[in-house]
């Protein structure tokens, strides 16, 4: 795709809605709008744009390619409202873009949740709706032109254009949570780490361009929270542009949506328009697919998602750690992780997969060998079940954990209260007293998904 030219510090995030990070009291907490999946978006209120008519002139930024600035931002399925120009909530990334643009742009995601103020925004006009997903805003600084393009869940874009006279320097300030930071890195771009340093967002790095099309030597320049995009303009032809976006790296699990797809799909068919997954075919010849069903679950947690279509296509976001020994990834039949379609490598991928390495990573919840009971009271849905039905030490069999019956029911005691789903025989609502039954050494191991990172080692 061509680039766009567009101009700095944007922000985006992604993962999953606002639960993941509303545990514990948030800077962020009196600027988060509400979530909107409290609601229904498309109820959500309609109005004029405010800044249609505002400036008396239509704004535009002629320094890039309207075209593919706007094939980038199709198909992101936005809304507005009273306060807000462009909203959008898709696969667990929340993106708000405000109609005044002193408000700041949020962006929340399975990460965190960010704040962007730019600087001189006070004196802007209103935003200008160009589409669903696309706002301008003009007067924030002298000669100079801002776009907040809304990526959906591939982030947040700030497009900045500057003509001749202006001073080519975009400031910005971030809010982040507790303990966040920002850290440059050594190929211009920036990170925006967690307190434990694992990374959450990814800042683009600095790239400007003028009217002729020639790259123009741009950097960030970093204190604390405030960035700045500073670009060289000399020998530039007016007017400059400068594009980085900042997209999210980290996606939370929804156990809900896991559960969801889970009853949903146990029994449809591998290969048509029901499950595009292919099958697969084990070394007796027939399928063995447990574990391919369980990363489909996964897949469905980790966008927050049962449609079978959605999961599908967002199987490509997850191949961070494709190459590694043990990867869990999937692009077809013939590319993929074994950890995404065996059961021991998914288990040993649960076990080793460290919170600051790239790709998956799980909790361990319970682990017992040869026949020893569980912790069965620890269980809760949307946890992945291993089974090694001889206790070799070697997993057999995927199961995903759909329900865990009230502990007051007088119907269900000890192993019966664990519901499971899963494939290769398809079965819902599988107790795991029956799964165990006649396997006096059988192995179980209980791992409880968490979050998933492009990023880190």
């Amino acid at each position: 795709m061509v680039r766009t030219a567009f101009c700095l510090v944007s922000l985006l995030a992604l993962s999953v809605s606002r639960p993941a990070w509303s545990d514990e009291p948030s800077a962020l907490d009196s600027a988060t709008p509400s979530d909107p999946q409290a609601g229904d978006p498309g109820t959500a209120e309609t109005v004029d744009d405010p800044g249609d008519t505002a400036s008396g002139t239509e704004p535009v930024i002629a320094g890039f390619d309207d075209l593919a600035m706007a094939a980038e931002s199709d198909g992101v399925d936005a809304w507005s409202d009273a306060v807000s120009a462009s909203i959008s909530s898709e696969n667990g990334v929340y993106v708000d873009v405000p109609r005044d643009a002193s408000d700041g742009v949020f962006l929340g995601g399975g990460g965190g949740a960010l704040l962007l103020d730019i600087a001189g925004a006070e004196s802007a006009l209103p935003g200008t709706a160009v589409d669903e997903a696309t706002v301008v805003f003009d007067g924030i600084a002298p000669a100079t032109a801002v776009i907040v393009q809304n990526l959906g869940d591939d982030g947040v874009r700030v497009v900045a254009e500057w003509q001749d006279g202006a001073d080519p320097v975009l400031p910005l300030s971030l809010t982040l949570d507790e303990g966040a930071q920002v850290v440059a890195e050594e190929d211009g771009s920036l990170s925006i780490v967690d307190s434990s340093g694992g990374i959450l967002f990814i800042v683009d790095a600095a790239w400007a361009v003028d009217s002729s099309g020639a790259e123009l030597p741009a950097e960030y320049v970093v204190n604390g929270t405030d960035i700045q995009l500073v670009v060289d303009t000399q020998g530039a032809s007016w007017p400059v542009v400068a594009d980085p976006k900042i997209t999210s790296t980290k996606w939370s699990y929804d156990p809900s949506a896991a559960v969801q797809y889970a009853k949903a799909m146990y029994n449809v068919a591998y290969g048509g328009t029901g499950n595009a997954f292919p099958s697969f075919i084990g070394t007796a010849g027939v399928p063995e697919n447990c574990t391919l069903f369980a990363s489909q679950c996964l897949l469905a947690g980790l966008v927050g998602s049962s449609d079978p279509a959605t999961v599908y296509a967002a199987r490509s976001k997850f191949t961070a750690d494709k190459g590694s020994l043990v990867a869990w990834y999937m692009n077809s039949a013939s590319d993929r992780g074994p950890a995404f379609y065996g059961a021991d490598a998914l288990h040993d991928y649960a076990e080793s997969n460290k919170a600051t390495w790239k790709g998956l990573h799980f909790s361990a919840v319970t682990a017992k060998t040869n026949g020893a009971t569980i912790d069965y009271g620890a269980l809760q849905a949307g946890d992945i079940l291993f089974a090694d039905f001889t206790g070799d030490g070697t997993f057999d069999h995927t199961t995903v954990v759909t329900e865990v019956k009230s502990f007051w029911n007088p119907l269900y005691w000890g192993y019966a209260r664990i519901r499971l789903t899963y494939q290769t025989e398809n079965r819902t609502d599988k107790s795991l007293s029956d799964l165990v039954k006649g396997y006096s050494k059988i192995s179980i191991a209980v791992f409880r998904p968490t979050d998933y990172n492009s990023s880190g080692r």
